[in-house]
C-alpha cells in the first residue's frame, strides 16, 4: 500500500511540476516589441536615409502579394487536388541536359542519364494520387531529376550544376506526389516552385501540424543570412512559430522527422538579434540593412551547397517583411512592384532614374541587384561567387539593365 501511495504521489508531483512549466512558459508568450536587438552592418550606416516611415503596412503586403499572384503562374497552389496529368505535365517540362556534362573530374555518360530518368519511376504513377502534405526539416536542394550525379559544364568546375533548380528553406510546406525508383527522392510542390528533394529533407505531415508550421498564428522571422542549428541551416525569412522569450532567448518550435517518417517538433533557442517576433517593419531603411547583412555570403547557382543565387537573395530579404515573390528572376521582373522599363534609355538616362529609387532592384537578362544609394548596389555574384557591393556606374551591368523596380 505504501508502495502505491509513493507511486501515486510521485506521479502527481511530476505532472504539477509538468503544468508549472507550461504554465511558466504561458506567461512569456508575448514579447514586447523593443525586445528584437537590431544588428546594423557597420558600413549600412552611411546608406541609411532620414525618412524611416513605414512604406506598406503587413496588411498592404497581403494585398501586394495577391496582385502579384495576378501577374504570374510561377505560383503553385498547395490546396489544389493535383492529378496524374498535372504530375507528368510538371515530371516531362524537365528535358535532360545535351552532353558533355562532368560532375566533378568524372564525364556524365548516356548510361548514367539513362539511369536518371529510369529513377523518375514515371511507370508506378497511379491514375488516383495519393497526396501527402509534408514540412521541410533540412534544408535541401530541389533538382529537375533525382539523382545524386552532377551536371557541371565544364570539368572540375563545382558552381553550376544544371540540375539544380532551387533551395528549399526549413520549415517551408509542401506536398508530396511521388517517389523515386530508388526511394531516395520525392516530387513536391512548394509555393514557388516543383520538383525533386531528398526523401531524408521532408517530414510527412498530419493536418494539424501541417498547419502549426505552414500558418502559424504566432511567429518568428530568421533575420540573418545564416544560422546553424541542428545540422542544418535557417536562412534569412525562414517561419518558425514562436513559443515565448526566455531571458534574452526567444523560443521557438523546430520541424524534425521522427522514426517512423512523420513530422514532430523539438525546441530551439534563438538569440534576439537572430530573429524578429513577426514580420519586419518594411521601411526602407530595414531593406537596406537586410540586403546588407549578406554581404559576402558566398554565391551558389540555385542555392546549392548552402548559398544562394541572385534571385533567392532578393527572395530572401524581401521575404522577412512578409512578400511571397516568384523563385526566379525572369518571373520577379515582370510580376512585381512598380516597373520602369529602361531598356530604351542612355547609361545617363538609367543613372538619373535609378538614383531616384531608394532602394529598388534593378533586373537584366538573368540577373537582377538592388540598388541602395550612394551610387551602389548589392547582389549576388556570379562572377565574384559571393554577395557583393559594386559602385552603379563602375560595373558592366549598367548597360544591361533593363528595368527598375521599386516595392511601394
Amino acid at each position: 500500500m505504501k508502495k502505491i501511495l509513493f507511486i501515486l504521489f510521485f506521479v502527481v508531483s511530476c505532472f504539477l511540476l509538468y503544468e508549472r512549466k507550461i504554465e511558466n512558459k504561458e506567461v512569456l508568450k508575448e514579447p514586447f516589441k523593443e525586445e528584437y536587438i537590431e544588428v546594423v552592418p557597420e558600413h549600412a550606416k552611411a546608406f541609411l536615409l532620414d525618412n524611416n516611415d513605414v512604406v506598406l503596412t503587413e496588411e498592404k503586403i497581403k494585398e501586394y502579394n495577391q496582385k502579384i499572384r495576378t501577374k504570374t503562374d510561377a505560383f503553385y497552389d498547395l490546396n489544389y487536388i493535383y492529378t496524374k496529368q498535372d504530375l507528368l505535365h510538371m515530371i516531362n517540362k524537365y528535358v535532360p541536359p545535351k552532353l558533355p556534362k562532368y560532375d566533378g573530374d568524372k564525364e556524365v555518360t548516356q548510361e548514367m542519364v539513362e539511369s536518371m530518368l529510369q529513377n523518375r519511376n514515371l511507370e508506378q504513377i497511379h491514375d488516383e494520387l495519393t497526396l501527402q502534405k509534408g514540412i521541410v526539416v533540412n534544408r535541401t536542394n530541389l533538382k529537375s531529376f533525382p539523382t545524386y550525379t552532377h551536371f557541371f559544364e565544364k570539368r572540375g568546375v563545382f558552381n553550376f550544376d544544371v540540375l539544380q533548380e532551387a533551395e528549399v528553406t526549413v520549415a517551408t510546406p509542401l506536398l508530396i506526389l511521388h517517389e523515386s525508383l530508388d526511394q531516395k527522392w520525392v516530387f513536391v510542390v512548394t509555393e514557388i516552385y516543383a520538383g525533386w528533394v531528398e526523401k531524408k529533407d521532408v517530414a510527412y505531415a498530419e493536418d494539424e501540424l501541417y498547419t502549426y508550421f505552414a500558418n502559424p498564428s504566432s511567429f518568428g522571422i530568421i533575420t540573418n543570412p545564416r544560422i546553424e542549428i541542428q545540422n542544418t541551416q535557417l536562412d534569412m525569412g525562414v517561419k518558425l512559430p514562436y513559443l515565448g522569450v526566455l531571458e534574452d532567448e526567444y523560443e521557438f518550435a523546430f520541424p524534425s522527422k521522427g522514426k517512423n517518417g512523420y513530422l514532430e517538433t523539438t525546441t530551439i533557442t534563438l538569440k534576439r538579434n537572430e530573429a524578429h517576433i513577426g514580420y519586419l517593419p518594411y521601411t526602407k531603411n530595414q531593406v537596406i540593412i537586410q540586403a546588407l547583412k549578406y554581404e559576402d555570403f558566398q554565391y551558389r547557382w540555385g542555392g546549392m551547397d548552402d548559398g544562394i543565387d541572385c534571385s533567392s537573395y532578393v527572395l530572401n530579404v524581401y521575404k522577412t517583411f512578409g512578400f511571397i515573390f516568384p523563385r526566379n528572376t525572369s518571373d520577379q521582373k515582370n510580376s512585381i512592384g512598380e516597373i520602369l522599363l529602361l531598356e530604351d534609355k542612355t547609361e545617363i538616362e538609367k543613372v538619373n532614374e535609378i538614383k531616384k529609387a531608394i532602394p529598388s532592384l534593378l533586373y537584366m537578362p538573368g540577373h537582377v541587384t538592388i540598388y541602395i544609394g550612394n551610387d551602389s548596389i548589392i547582389h549576388a555574384s556570379g562572377t565574384e561567387l559571393k554577395v557583393t557591393l559594386n559602385r552603379l556606374e563602375d560595373t558592366s551591368y549598367l548597360s544591361r539593365i533593363d528595368r527598375l523596380i521599386v516595392i511601394e
